[in-house]
């Protein structure tokens, strides 16, 4: 495995400066690439693993929803080499690599959960009480065939 080069990380944004505003909603509006998701899932994993605080990632629809969750850890997991990841269904997983390879996930291994915006008063019954953190990814849309939801924030 070749090492990864250093690189100058000051021209992503930095969910921590954003943190230090203590608010309740944070909307973060920038350029492709610079680091929105990808501060907002670090944070998140950091938070799980430091404290077992869950979190959950939106999106608007179904078919937005399975292929960044399948992709969720993809870009980050390089940066946690002690810690395995693993998505089932709308479930996130992160757990210390364990000893034993045959050691089977668990409820405990649980970071974070899928949902889908447009389907939400399925789950309105449903608590999360170790959810602590919620990610609204790609709440503004392009052009083209899709719409916002009637009232949605």
């Amino acid at each position: 495995m070749t090492a990864r080069k250093e690189f100058d990380t000051s021209i992503f944004w930095n969910i921590n400066q954003t943190l230090t505003h203590n608010a309740l909603y944070y909307v973060i509006v920038g350029n492709r690439g610079s680091g929105k998701s990808y501060g907002a899932k670090k944070w998140c994993i950091d938070n799980f693993i430091k404290k077992r605080e869950q979190f959950g990632y939106i999106r608007r629809y179904k078919e937005d929803l399975k292929r960044p969750l399948e992709q969720f850890f993809k870009d980050i997991e390089h940066e946690y080499p002690d810690f395995e990841f693993k998505t089932e269904g709308e479930k996130l997983f992160i757990r210390e690599k364990p000893a034993n390879e045959k050691q089977k996930w668990t409820e405990k291994d649980i970071a974070g959960f899928g949902f889908v915006l447009s389907t939400a008063n399925n789950k309105k019954s449903i608590s999360y009480p170790n959810v602590t953190t919620l990610i609204y990814d790609e709440f503004l849309l392009d052009k083209g065939n899709q719409r916002y939801l009637p009232n949605e924030p």
